[in-house]
């Protein structure tokens, strides 16, 4: 009898233009979350300036992985350096 702890389920977002994979791992004691952006390929995100964020959470508190990540980006996007980002982006600053 061979008794897995692991799970994964895996999923896409769209957000704010951004395609994003969102990955779950559920293992014995503690979730494994992966949110990593797919087009544009590794575009940042405000939780992550590389688009790939790797996060711990405790066992069971996700339950819809997409769901939560939206809600963890609309919280993190009114940061006032990821507001800054964005209109530097919208307005094409030149470095």
């Amino acid at each position: 009898m061979s008794l897995s702890f692991r799970t994964i389920t895996s999923g896409l977002l769209e957000w704010r233009g951004i395609l994003i994979s969102v990955t779950l791992e559920r293992q014995r004691f503690v979730d494994h979350l992966q949110v990593e952006t797919v087009e544009p390929v590794r575009a940042p995100l405000p939780i992550t300036e590389t688009g790939y964020r790797s996060h711990f959470v405790s066992k069971d508190v996700i339950e819809d992985p997409e769901a939560y990540v939206e809600q963890w980006l609309n919280h993190a996007a009114k940061d006032r350096g990821w507001i800054e980002h964005e209109a530097d982006i919208r307005q094409y600053v030149l470095l």
